[in-house]
């Protein structure tokens, strides 16, 4: 993932947080398959929520350490 701001409500979170419950490590791919859904049936608030819960994901996932070290 690239560096990135990434500001995000409750209902991403707690998307985020149920999907990754729920498809594990498939859980990024899963939220971007709704994504593209939504955006094919022209729901533009839809997609985003389903857009930043995927980068959220992919963020969660991400192994790699982020921001400054204390």
């Amino acid at each position: 993932m690239s560096d990135q701001s990434l500001v995000v409500d409750r209902t991403v979170a707690d998307l985020a947080a149920e999907m990754i419950a729920i498809f594990g490590g498939t859980a990024s791919a899963e939220a971007k398959a709704r994504a593209e859904r939504s955006r094919g049936a022209g729901n533009a608030v839809t997609f985003a929520t389903w857009r930043q819960t995927e980068r959220l994901i992919a963020l969660l996932s991400d192994e790699a350490t982020r921001g400054t070290l204390h």
